[in-house]
């Protein structure tokens, strides 16, 4: 019965899970379904056992240290040894601010943060590290403008929602970069903004796709380019049609006098119009023109030679 059907279980997060861990194996029993419900996307609240209060209080502390965003700076931090090494300015690799204008505007920004990784400049060769923010807030100077330069701060947030807020909140960005595995949450931020570009896992890289436009939307540009939607910007989409005369015998409803036969055909063709939707909907148009076409045509001549034998 079911042999030419798809079928699957998709799995999909819960929302927030409530984990009240028992005293006898406090560990445990709070680790491991935590762990799950991470695993399947939900946000977890955990009530360790007030009866095993040292555990509690282990917990409490060491939780919030190891969860993704120290996890992501330690990584973000080996990468950046792994592409410059561990000194970045005498890396060849490494790209210097273009002027001193940008070097002293940047130098701005970092002022009265403490970087997780990185922060070290150099004015005289225009130098800035790679550097990291942690704990950064939505109102801290930083977040209020493009940055251009080599800085990344980090904004945790509690689920992806709140991500979408804070992107619907502002302007629309140039690009909007979503690192998930979980198809939920990228088609829903996919269809919850807008930007110029949505890119999954990686950065810039649609820019080099000739097939794709590249340009903002609002705030962020007006237009796109790249390959042909570099022609389409450029030019005009003039519409133009050539009208045949083969069928005009069936556009007879369209002229004068305007008959009640006449109202009735057009009626009863914009009625079929709304209704039918696909190809298949102009077939009894296609036919009906068709047989107007050899009935106009058949008395046309039959009237033309009638007229010239008299």
């Amino acid at each position: 019965m079911f042999m030419m059907d798809n079928a699957c279980i998709q799995k999909e997060p819960l929302g927030v899970s409530l984990i009240i861990g028992a005293w006898n194996y406090p560990i445990q029993l709070t680790l491991l379904p935590l762990i799950g419900a991470v695993a399947a996307g939900n946000c977890c609240i955990i009530k360790p056992s007030e009866l095993s209060a040292k555990t509690a209080e282990f917990l409490k502390e060491y939780i919030p240290k190891y969860l993704d965003h120290d996890e992501l700076i330690s990584n973000v931090k080996v990468a950046v040894e792994e592409f410059y090494t561990k000194d970045p300015k005498s890396s060849d690799s490494y790209g210097r601010i273009i002027n001193s204008r940008h070097f002293n505007r940047i130098q701005k920004l970092l002022e009265g943060t403490s970087p997780a990784l990185g922060g070290e400049s150099d004015e005289k060769e225009r130098f800035v590290a790679p550097t990291v923010l942690a704990d950064v807030k939505f109102t801290d100077p930083i977040m209020q403008d493009e940055i251009f330069g080599p800085i990344l701060p980090i904004v945790s947030v509690k689920d992806h929602n709140e991500a979408i807020e804070f992107i619907n909140s502002r302007e629309k960005p140039l690009a909007l970069y979503v690192f998930t595995n979980n198809k939920i949450v990228r088609e829903d931020i996919r269809q919850k903004t807008s930007s110029g570009a949505f890119v999954v896992n990686d950065v810039v890289l649609h820019g080099g796709l000739c097939s794709l436009p590249f340009g903002g939307v609002g705030n962020s540009g007006m237009g796109a380019y790249h390959g042909k939607h570099s022609f389409d910007a450029f030019s005009h989409s003039k519409a133009v049609l050539e009208k045949s005369l083969a069928m005009e015998s069936a556009n007879s409803i369209r002229y004068p006098p305007y008959t009640e036969s006449k109202l009735g055909w057009a009626n009863w063709i914009m009625k079929e119009k709304i209704k039918k939707k696909g190809i298949m909907s102009f077939f009894p148009f296609v036919v009906m023109g068709a047989m107007f076409g050899f009935f106009f045509k058949t008395v046309g001549v039959t009237a033309y030679e009638t007229e010239g034998s008299k």
